[in-house]
C-alpha cells in the first residue's frame, strides 16, 4: 500500500457515491467492516452526507482511483476535539492498508489545520476486531458505553441491547 495517497475534499456532487460506499461497507455482504447481522437498514442517506459536507465544522476527505471513491472519512471539529466518523473503505480495498493510511491522513490533516488535543470515534461495542484495529493505531477505550442510537436513523440493531462506545486518542 502506498502511504502517500492523495486525499481530496468531498464536494456536494460526491454525496451519492459516498453514501453508497458507506452503506456497502457497513451493511453489505462483503468486507470485514460489515455490520450485516448486527444492524439492518441504511447506515446513512445521501442527504446525511450532503449535510456533513456543507457543515462549517466538518471536513470530508476522499481517496479516489480513476474518479471512483475507494475510501472516505469525516472529521468534525468541536473545540480541541476531532470526531472521526463516516469512515469507510470499499470492500475490495479492505485489508490492503488503505484504511490505515486514510485514518493517518485524516489525523495529520486535523493536527496541521486545527488545534486538536484529542481524536474521538464511536464504535459498536461488540465489534472487537474493529476496536483492536483502532487500538493498534493508538485509540483507547474510554468505558463510555451507551445504548445504540436508534433515533439517529443509522439503522436498527438486531439485538435491542446493542451498545456503542467511545474510543479516544490524545495528541
Amino acid at each position: 500500500m502506498d502511504n502517500n495517497i492523495n486525499l481530496e475534499f468531498a464536494i456536494d456532487s460526491d454525496a451519492q457515491a459516498i453514501s453508497e460506499l458507506i452503506n456497502l461497507s457497513y451493511r453489505g455482504d462483503e468486507g470485514w467492516t460489515t455490520e450485516k447481522g448486527i444492524v439492518v437498514g441504511e447506515r446513512c442517506t445521501e442527504n446525511d452526507i450532503r449535510t456533513n459536507i456543507s457543515s462549517n465544522n466538518s471536513v470530508f476527505l476522499l481517496c479516489k482511483s480513476a474518479s471512483v471513491i475507494q475510501a472516505c472519512i469525516s472529521i468534525q471539529i468541536e473545540g480541541s476535539q476531532a470526531y472521526i466518523g463516516s469512515f469507510a473503505v470499499t470492500p475490495m480495498q479492505q485489508n490492503t492498508g488503505l484504511g490505515k493510511v486514510m485514518l493517518k491522513g485524516a489525523e495529520e490533516y486535523s493536527l496541521s489545520n486545527f488545534s486538536i488535543k484529542k481524536f474521538v470515534m464511536v464504535v459498536l461495542s461488540n465489534r472487537i476486531e474493529l476496536i483492536k484495529f483502532y487500538e493498534r493505531r493508538g485509540y483507547q477505550r474510554t468505558g463510555n458505553i451507551r445504548a445504540y442510537p436508534k433515533g439517529l436513523n443509522v439503522g436498527i440493531p438486531i439485538d435491542p441491547c446493542l451498545t456503542i462506545e467511545d474510543l479516544v486518542k490524545t495528541t
